[in-house]
């Protein structure tokens, strides 16, 4: 079974990491900008194959459903 290595990053620079996971919040990159993760995997024998595969984030305006207002109970 081959070992997975995977790295992050953002075509801004604000990103880089490694593992299964990112999480990103609002301040680490803005629209537009990419986001590529790059797998490695690496056999027994050593050798190894690399793939990647990138994201471009979007900015959407919010969307509110459902607003509720109750009065406050005196």
């Amino acid at each position: 079974t081959p070992t997975l290595d995977l790295a992050w990053a953002s075509s801004g620079g604000g990103v880089t990491a490694t593992g299964d996971t990112l999480v990103l919040t609002p301040g680490d990159v803005q629209p537009g900008e990419t986001v590529t993760c790059t797998t490695t995997a690496t056999d027994a024998q050593g050798e190894t194959g690399t793939d990647a595969a990138s994201v471009t984030i979007d900015n959407t305006a919010p969307v509110l459903d459902t607003v509720s207002i109750s009065p406050a109970c005196t």
